[in-house]
Parts: structure tokens; C-alpha cells; sequence
């Protein structure tokens, strides 16, 4: 938490701007970690002991983790050493394949069963056999297996059927894989993924990955979800459900385009648990590390949270910047929304971000959709990341399920009590891409409230807004500070007195302008791989309030 000194803001702000540095410009392929660093990390997780001492994890595994870890490994694997590379092939092996790590039950109690989209592979001995229960219904199928089959069915029927998102591109190039592979169809291999931290994950070895970024793939999904491997997270079915909804996402993902940024995959693929099972909350336990944290709203939605030893898991915590777009444009006028928000809005910025099939050719990338899906729905970045920072500060009041978020940007910050006749400074620094907050309430003798604003270049796409939170009433009343071209605005006269619990000043660094794209190789990653153009501390701004 940063602290504020005195009571008047003197924001000393690096804000960042709108407008992609190379929008509508084709890109090939995101930035990769170098093969050797690729190798170690995914090396951490699936063989620790293998792993060279700097690479191994000091905090818990991320347990959606292994699919961002593997695409990075599969993208490189022909770069490698001869013995670096079998070292590689043996982790992106399926499950079928012989080798340390795969299915080590013999090849006799290797089980499939193929149903009309998709197969489920199983092993009747060893650790990563499901429980063999058959009672219910009692078809010679496990259980478990019969679950699989059950929550994979409706998984497809809403993510490919409902809405409208293309199915996994068909693996029939992918060879045998010692009866891996007995189809056209996406597999789904049971394994006890738990013991390295995973719930699962998708990867591909479509033989067309080096020359092509629409590809085929295959998934893992952990045996059990078992309480003792995985904690207070979900666990036991509903940890399957959300778990197929995530990375059955991931499969259809691969055929819009395998190379996307990370960020993106992630907390879209998040952000579609709600979407399939909105009853399960799994996800909400990435609100700490979301633009909804109590303690650390101002980080990049676009930011690619894990460092090479700890996991930070930001990129999940920005699923609700889409859980935002889908009910900004499902409700417009409306909030919290009365239904359901469409899915189809967070499809539609998949569909402009689709590589063009068959080409290692990227399209447009993460943040270049989304301006050209608000482009085409009449709106743009700054402004609707300026609400989205105005949402997040009252999320009861303008998500659907806000009031069980039970958590609001910023919340933990100093609420400073201010007497009328009071002024002074206090520092606050930004990045692209994120909102920023500070609360203040009326204390003995304040009346009113004036703001004075003297922010960058609206090239740099800053936006305040003063939400004040009447005494009794949950919904803000909403002012956002008009800004000249040069960034300098007023604000003069906001009811400041005893009927007023609060007042709430939104911070916004709407920026989406990047340099260097697809060729920055360290972390953490943002959008395009790039280096942000408007992060620098020398773009000092001031907030300046005088409470008469």
C-alpha cells in the first residue's frame, strides 16, 4: 500500500496511451523465451529434479500454468541441443507415449473411448489410474470417466454450440501416439497431474507448429482434483468442470491462433469458467490479484504475472476486464445487469484476433482487437477503461454478481478524513493499461471539494473521474474531469459535507502504445511482447485538491 503525505494529491503519474503503435499491422508470432529458458521452466514443473538449480520454483506451481509453459516449449524445441531436445519431446509427449513422466502403466491397461466430438483416455493401474468405480450408470466405464464424458459434452455444447466459437482443429496429422491418437478428434487424456500442481493442461504437437499459427492440440486433466493435492481451491468435480471449461478454451484458442499473448489466452480463457459455469467461483480467487485488488489495482491488465521462480497469476486476474465487456455491451444502460452476460462479445475479439489459417501470419494481436471490436461498436480504449476503473471501485454496484465479489479496487488504501480548509501532495505512480485509486471522506468543517488537473498530453490518454458515495447510497454519483489537449483540466464545488461517506478519485493510464513488438524475450510480458511507450517516471502529472 502507498501512503499518502498530507491531504492534497500531487499525482506523479507515468501514464500511457492509446492507440497501438502498429495497429492493423500483421505480426508473425509473440516474442518466445529463449529455447534453453523455455526448457528450464517448463522443466520446473514437470521434472524439478531435472531443472537447473536458478529455475527451480520457491513458491506454490501455478496450477493453470503447464499450457503456457508448454506452447513456449513446443515453439522452440527444434532450436535446442540434440540431448536438450529429447529432454523437451519427452514432456511434450502424450500421456501414450513411452517415456519418464507419460502413462507407465503397461500398454495392456491403456483404455480409450471415443464419443462424437472428442476421445477420453485412461490407464487402469498405477497413480494415474481414475478411481475404477463403476456403479452409476454401471457400463463397464469408470465413473470418473463417465463424468468426463458428461461435463466434456456440455462444455462443447456451450463453448462451440452456444457460442459460436470453432471447434479444435482436427489432429489427424499428429501420428498414432501408441493408440493416443485413434481419431481425428481432440483427446483428453486422465493422468495424476495433482502431484506436480496442475489441474491440467493443452498443448500441441500438430507437425505443422513451425510453419503455421492455427494448430490442433490435446489435453490433461488430473485424475481426481483430490482436497489433499489441491487445497481450498476448487476441487472434486467442480474443479473438472471449470478445469474443461479453461482448457478446452485453450484447444480452441490454438486454432485461432497458438501464438497470441499469453495474457490474453489466459484471462479470456478464465474468464470463460463464468462463462460455462457461473455458479462456480473458482476464478474469484484471482480478485487479489486483479484490477479489483484490495491492495494492488494499478498493475497492467496485460501484464504476464509469473516471474521465472514465483507465481503471480495476474494474467487470470485480468478475466474480469472481459467479465466488464461482456456486460458493458450486453446491459449498456443498466447496471448491475439484469440477465446473463452474451459471450459472444469476448468471441467477437477472438474472431479479429484470428491468425490468418494456415500462414504463421498473427493478424492483429491482443490489444489491436480490442480496439477494433470497440472501434466497431462505436466506442474506444481511453473511455471504456475510464468506466472500467469507475466499476471496479463499486463493483456491487455495477457487476451482476458484484456483490459477491466481496472485494473492491483499492479498498485497503488510506481513507483519508480531510477537515475543511485543507490541501497537500502525495505521489502515485502508473503504467499503461491500468486504473489507480484514492478515497477520501469529509471531516469536521469540510464543505465542498475542488480538483485542479495537470496531466501529460492527451496523446498519453489520461482520464480522472471523482465518484461521491452519498451517506446510505451504494451507487456512486459519477463526474469525470474534462481534459484538454495538453491533459489540464478543473473540477470545482463536489458536495464534500456530512451527507457524504466518501469520495472516490479514479486514476486512468488508458495506454496501449507499445515499441518493439515480438521482440522483447523477457518478463514479464505485456501485449505484442513490446516495451510500453508511456511508462516512463518523467511523465509527472498533478491532481492538486483544496477542500475550501
Amino acid at each position: 500500500m502507498r501512503k499518502l503525505a498530507g491531504v492534497i494529491l500531487v499525482f506523479a503519474v507515468a501514464l500511457t496511451a492509446v492507440g497501438s503503435a502498429s495497429a492493423g499491422s500483421a505480426h508473425g508470432r509473440a516474442a518466445l523465451p529463449r529455447p534453453e529458458v523455455a526448457l528450464q521452466r517448463a522443466l520446473a514443473v514437470f521434472r524439478p529434479h531435472l531443472a537447473d538449480p536458478s529455475y527451480r520454483l520457491h513458491g506454490k506451481v501455478d496450477p493453470r500454468g503447464g499450457t503456457a509453459l508448454l506452447r513456449n516449449l513446443a515453439a522452440s524445441v527444434r532450436q535446442l541441443s540434440p540431448a536438450d531436445r529429447r529432454l523437451a519431446e519427452a514432456i511434450l509427449a502424450r500421456p501414450t507415449d513411452a517415456g519418464n513422466g507419460n502413462y507407465t502403466a503397461p500398454k495392456g491397461d491403456f483404455r480409450h473411448k471415443c464419443f462424437t466430438n472428442f476421445c477420453v483416455h485412461w490407464v487402469r493401474s498405477t497413480r494415474d489410474a481414475p478411481s475404477l468405480r463403476d456403479r452409476n450408470p454401471k457400463n463397464h466405464i469408470p465413473d470418473w470417466i463417465d463424468k468426463v464424458k458428461s461435463v466434456m459434452n456440455f462444455v462443447w455444447n456451450k463453448e462451440v454450440t452456444a457460442f459460436g466459437y470453432g471447434p479444435p482443429k482436427a489432429d489427424g496429422n499428429s501420428g498414432s501416439h501408441r493408440g493416443g491418437n485413434p481419431n481425428a478428434n481432440i483427446d483428453i487424456f486422465i493422468q495424476d497431474v495433482g502431484r506436480q500442481g496442475l489441474y491440467g493442461y493443452c498443448t500441441s504437437d500438430d507437425p505443422r507448429l513451425q510453419v503455421r499459427n492455427d494448430v490442433s492440440g490435446y489435453c490433461v486433466f488430473d485424475d481426481d482434483f483430490s482436497k489433499r493435492q489441491f487445497g481450498g481451491a476448487a476441487t472434486g468435480l467442480a474443479a473438472l468442470k471449470v478445469t474443461a471449461a479453461h482448457e478446452f478454451n485453450h484447444a480452441i484458442q490454438f486454432k485461432y491462433d497458438f501464438f497470441e499473448d499469453p495474457w490474453f489466452l489466459e484471462a479470456t480463457a478464465t474468464n470463460m469458467e463464468a462463462d460455462v459455469y457461473p455458479g462456480i467461483h473458482d476464478n474469484y480467487q484471482y480478485f487479489p490479484l486483479s484490477p479489483l485488488s484490495k491492495d494492488n489495482p494499478h498493475r497492467p491488465i496485460d501484464r504476464w504475472g509469473n516471474s521465472r521462480q514465483v507465481f503471480d497469476g495476474t494474467q487470470y486476474g485480468s478475466w474480469i476486464f472481459f467479465r466488464f465487456l461482456a456486460e458493458y455491451f450486453s446491459s449498456p444502460s443498466v447496471h448491475p445487469a439484469p440477465s446473463a452476460p452474451s459471450p459472444s462479445f469476448v468471441h467477437e475479439i477472438w474472431v479479429d484476433a484470428k491468425a490468418i489459417p494456415g500462414t504463421i501470419d498473427g493478424a492483429e494481436y491482443s490489444t489491436e482487437a480490442i480496439e477494433t471490436f470497440l472501434d466497431d461498436h462505436g466506442e474506444n480504449f481511453p473511455s471504456l477503461f475510464r468506466q472500467f476503473g469507475v466499476a471496479n471501485a463499486a463493483p456491487a454496484a455495477w457487476y451482476k454478481d458484484g456483490t459477491a465479489f466481496n472485494t473492491r479496487a483499492g479498498q485497503s488504501y488510506t481513507l483519508n478524513t480531510v477537515p475543511g480548509g485543507s490541501s497537500g501532495p502525495a505521489d502515485l505512480k502508473m503504467t499503461h493499461m491500468s486504473n489507480d485509486y484514492w478515497f477520501f471522506k469529509p471531516g469536521a468543517g469540510a464543505t465542498t471539494l475542488d480538483i485542479d488537473v495537470d496531466f501529460p498530453t492527451a496523446i498519453t490518454s489520461p482520464r480522472a473521474t471523482v465518484l461521491r458515495f452519498d451517506v446510505g447510497d451504494p451507487e456512486p454519483v459519477e463526474q469525470e474531469i474534462p481534459l484538454d489537449v495538453d491533459g489540464d483540466g478543473s473540477l470545482a464545488g463536489v458536495p464534500f459535507d456530512s451527507s457524504v461517506a466518501k469520495v472516490v478519485i479514479v486514476v486512468t493510464n488508458a495506454s496501449t502504445r507499445f515499441t518493439q513488438c515480438f521482440t522483447d524475450q523477457r518478463a514479464p510480458l505485456f501485449s505484442c511482447s513490446g516495451k510500453p511507450q508511456d511508462d516512463s517516471p518523467t511523465q509527472n502529472y498533478q491532481l492538486d485538491l483544496v477542500f475550501p
